[in-house]
């Protein structure tokens, strides 16, 4: 799964943005934008935490919104959408690969911005330096036996 999850990193700000990433092992950042995104997968389900420097938000408004200054509703709607986005791609990986009869997306959710990094247990961590930005995809495995609700 780790593979895959690189390759959604990968593909979203490489290919679509066309932006420089790297895997990174550094965790320094000023403050960052939160995002939590849920999914299920057959019975196992899965919160990813997707923390974002506010400089790497700017980059991407500038990219995909033509917006140079973007207010803080929009940046946390980015910072949504960026969640959807990858996770997304990574789903979309995982029902190809046909390992799962099931899957569910949740709805992303903007946790807000922070000064420091988020602190929290996970039981995988990813970091990535795009646009010389720190960026960081964290997952948490949660145990559930209850459907995700998608809204």
């Amino acid at each position: 799964m780790k593979n895959l999850i690189l390759d959604a990193v990968e593909n979203f700000f490489t290919d679509t943005l066309s932006f420089e990433s790297k895997v990174s092992d550094e965790l320094n950042t000023g403050g960052i934008h939160v995002a939590k995104i849920s999914l299920q997968l057959d019975e196992e389900k899965e919160n990813f935490y997707l923390e974002v420097s506010d400089a790497l938000v700017i980059e991407v408004a500038k990219v995909l919104l033509f917006e140079d200054d973007p207010q803080d509703d929009t940046k946390g709607d980015l910072v949504n959408e960026l969640a959807n986005l990858i996770v997304g791609n990574y789903k979309t990986m995982i029902d190809q690969s046909g390992k799962y009869q099931s899957s569910q997306l949740g709805t992303p959710e903007y946790l807000g911005y922070f000064r420091h990094l988020f602190d929290e247990k996970f039981d995988d961590r990813y970091c990535f330096e795009v646009q010389k930005e720190p960026f960081v995809l964290s997952v948490q495995k949660i145990e559930s036996k209850e459907p995700l609700l998608v809204d």
